[in-house]
């Protein structure tokens, strides 16, 4: 057997160490490697690319788990390509609103969200038809509520916002079909 040949490489360590931990825990202690340059200035680059590794693994998560991407047993690379290029749109779009619902809850839903999925949502939950859009907050819960959400101090996560949003999108096509005939059925009489 011929042994393969490989090149050096340079790599570099950063050692991060927690300043102010908390009384009773031990400073958290990252050791992390790299091939980037890592002088003065870039160092904080490095440090934060790996603060940047929650959200890409959050997305991945979703991925994989949410849109079920690795069970959809594509047989061409062309079928992955495109079925990725679209999953890849809805896991972004479940991490947007979890973020958002987080970062600027207090705007009003229905500036993200369609008439028929937030009023359905809110039908269905508050059980009498909603006169206003609640918060992004306030729905965002509701739509964690749908996925298995119990209300406690930290937000939804992003699993029971994905199971969610698939329980939203049920709803409010009924939503529309309901409200359709209703419609269809008063211009007729």
């Amino acid at each position: 057997m011929r042994e393969k040949e490989y090149h050096a490489v340079s790599i570099n360590a950063v050692l991060c160490i927690e300043e102010n931990p908390p009384a009773d825990a031990e400073p958290v202690v990252w050791l992390l490697l790299t091939t980037l340059p890592i002088e003065k200035e870039e160092v904080l680059e490095v440090i934060k690319y790996y603060l940047c590794r929650w959200e890409i693994e959050t997305f991945f998560n979703v991925l994989k788990n949410g849109c079920k991407v690795e069970e959809r047993g594509l047989q061409t690379m062309e079928r992955l390509k495109n079925t990725l290029a679209l999953l890849m749109i809805v896991a972004w779009r479940v991490m947007f609103l979890m973020n958002l619902g987080r970062q600027e809850g207090n705007r009003l839903c229905g500036e993200v969200f369609e008439d028929a999925e937030w009023m359905s949502v809110c039908s269905i939950l508050n059980k009498e038809e909603p006169r206003k859009p609640p918060s992004l907050r306030e729905f965002m819960i509701m739509v964690g509520r749908l996925g298995g959400y119990q209300p406690r101090k930290s937000p939804p996560g992003v699993k029971v916002i994905w199971e969610g949003l698939k329980r939203m999108a049920d709803y409010a096509l009924m939503w529309e079909m309901i409200h359709a005939k209703h419609l269809s059925t008063k211009r007729c009489v």
